[in-house]
């Protein structure tokens, strides 16, 4: 009985539900965040020009998908 405790629940559906479940999202919600706010330097020129970077490539795919060139 031993053995069926920590070969399936332990190591498959414990971890597995866990990395998929609420504590994996919350995860990969914090590993996200903290990617973005380790590009903030607080310089303003940066700050511009990475708006302006995303503002360029939402344009780009909105003008695509008005076009009728990008498939989805």
């Amino acid at each position: 009985m031993n053995f069926g405790y920590l070969t399936t629940f332990q190591s498959m559906d414990k971890g597995l539900i866990e990395r998929l479940g609420p504590a994996g999202f919350s995860l990969i919600t914090f590993n996200l965040s903290f990617g973005f706010t380790s590009i903030n330097s607080g310089i303003l020129y940066q700050i511009i020009s990475l708006l302006i970077s995303f503002i360029v490539i939402f344009l780009t795919f909105f003008t695509l998908n008005c076009f009728g060139l990008l498939v989805t």
